[in-house]
């Protein structure tokens, strides 16, 4: 189920590079993300030469540093402006997943703690 948001702070991602992989694709895990309490259950990954963050619910543990992805996932992140609307239709780990009520058609994370 959808939820409606209001942006209450600017953001801008760290990087304009961001993982997009298939269901059953291998990923190289190299541990879990720790810089940041609020976001739990977050493994940084890379794959195909792209480094990011994948929530660990998404990965199937193969051996000590591969993971298959069990759905697809798009590491995408808005930046944010304060009163932007945000539509979420997944909230995970810290994060929410949506798109922003002008941009459809764009789908992305935007962390919670930048929601109210």
């Amino acid at each position: 189920m959808s939820r409606k948001y209001i942006v209450v702070k600017d953001r801008t991602p760290d990087t304009d590079e961001f993982l997009k992989i298939r269901k059953g694709e291998i990923v190289k895990v190299l541990k879990s993300y720790s810089q940041n309490d609020a976001w739990p259950d977050w493994m940084e990954c890379i794959h195909r030469g792209i480094f990011g963050y994948i929530p660990l619910q998404y990965l199937e543990k193969l051996d000590t540093d591969q993971a298959r992805l069990i759905k697809d996932y798009d590491a995408f992140e808005f930046k944010t402006k304060k009163g932007e609307v945000f539509i979420s239709q997944e909230t995970l780990n810290g994060w929410a997943y949506g798109w922003k009520e002008h941009e459809p058609e764009t789908k992305g994370w935007i962390p919670l703690d930048h929601l109210e």
